[in-house]
């Protein structure tokens, strides 16, 4: 499967989320102007949800940076717990497919240690009665 598939099926997944969007002028006023803002930090976890097929796309598209990034954002358990079973079967498949596609970031120490967190979150999630 390639990384557009995933990103499709991400899209679909959380398109029935509703959707707040980041005003385009958006960003907290400690943190204008620092090269190390990172805006999903701030959102909540509908924002995250709406970014997240686009999150996927820049992981595959540039691994060595974004995977990291994408993971440490996926380990915020209290973001994902707003998400339904299904939408976290697709998160989980989404990383099935990045550790097939960028096995070599992937199978890094320090993403590996992140990715067995996320995955255990996930997990534990998804099988939650609904």
């Amino acid at each position: 499967m390639a990384a557009d598939d995933i990103v499709a099926e991400l899209q679909t997944i959380f398109a029935k989320v509703p959707r707040p969007g980041i005003p385009p002028d958006y960003v907290p006023g400690d943190k204008l102007g620092n090269p190390g803002w990172d805006e999903f930090t701030y959102h909540s976890a509908l924002v995250f949800a709406e970014q997240l097929p686009d999150h996927f796309r820049r992981a595959f598209a540039s691994p060595d940076k974004q995977i990291p990034d994408l993971l440490w954002h996926l380990s915020d358990s209290e973001r994902l717990g707003v998400f339904s079973n299904k939408q976290i079967g697709v998160l989980i498949h989404g990383l099935d497919v990045l550790q097939t596609e960028q096995a070599e970031v992937m199978a890094r120490d320090d993403v590996q240690i992140r990715l067995r967190a996320v995955r255990d979150t996930l997990e534990r999630l998804a099988a939650r009665p609904e």
